[in-house]
């Protein structure tokens, strides 16, 4: 078993009182990143995701990112403390999302990383409550596309996912259909592998995906739809040029 290379100091939490309820906060965020996400790597040998790998671009770059936007206008009428607690839950959940790889395929990825999750977080020494943990895990499990996503978190985490498709500008978001499509292909997607081998058949999809997308949040809809309107242009011109071949 790997040693918990983070180290709790007393000036990197504290815990807060809003509205009668205790809330665990952060002073800094980038604890959560120079403490939390080695750990899960070293812990999960999350091999995928270390390094510069596409995985941890995607992570950190876009869905730890978007999570951040999203959760701010959510949340953004609330109180301090009270943001700052959902905004670090949503960032264990972010850096968190696709561990489950670590098993080698997507085939229940979500689940089982939601697992993994609370055996990491059990075994750590970060002051974490358990409820969180809980409603981290269910995030996790509501990251799938293809389930429903009924909690907040849930809905958060599925549209900064996604979020690609209108935030990144049309440019980068193609070169992460590039990379999802090697990713897709290398942990052996049981519903996208199919698509991924033929040029057709995927851009295709991509045409269907990002035409009929649903975001979660009104928020998200808000800040990234209009990118996706834009992007979904190039795709089925894209798209057309494949077809035509």
């Amino acid at each position: 078993m790997c040693r918990h290379p983070f180290k709790k100091q007393e000036n990197v939490s504290k815990m807060v009182l809003v509205n009668s309820h205790v809330y665990f906060t952060l002073d800094h965020v980038s604890e959560i990143e120079s403490g939390v996400a080695p750990y899960l790597r070293e812990l999960a040998n999350w091999k995928y995701h270390g390094g510069n790998t596409q995985g941890d671009r995607h992570t950190r770059n876009e869905v730890l990112l978007a999570t951040n936007q999203i959760t701010d206008l959510v949340y953004g009428s609330s109180e301090k403390d009270f943001i700052a607690h959902h905004k670090y839950r949503a960032q264990i959940a972010a850096l968190s999302h696709d561990i489950g790889l670590s098993f080698g395929s997507y085939d229940a990825h979500e689940p089982k990383g939601s697992v993994l999750l609370q055996k990491i977080m059990q075994e750590s020494k970060l002051d974490f409550g358990r409820a969180d943990l809980g409603k981290i895990s269910i995030a996790l499990g509501e990251s799938n596309i293809l389930v429903p996503a009924h909690s907040t978190l849930g809905k958060i985490l599925r549209d900064a996912d996604i979020a690609y498709v209108g935030r990144l500008g049309s440019t980068a978001a193609l070169k992460r259909i590039d990379d999802l499509r090697d990713e897709v292909r290398t942990y052996h997607h049981p519903f996208l592998e199919e698509f991924a081998r033929d040029d057709k058949t995927w851009w295709a999809l991509q045409v269907s995906f990002i035409e009929n997308l649903k975001w979660q949040t009104p928020q998200a809809r808000e800040l990234y739809d209009p990118g996706r309107i834009v992007l979904l242009e190039r795709i089925k011109d894209i798209n057309a040029q494949v077809q035509s071949i």
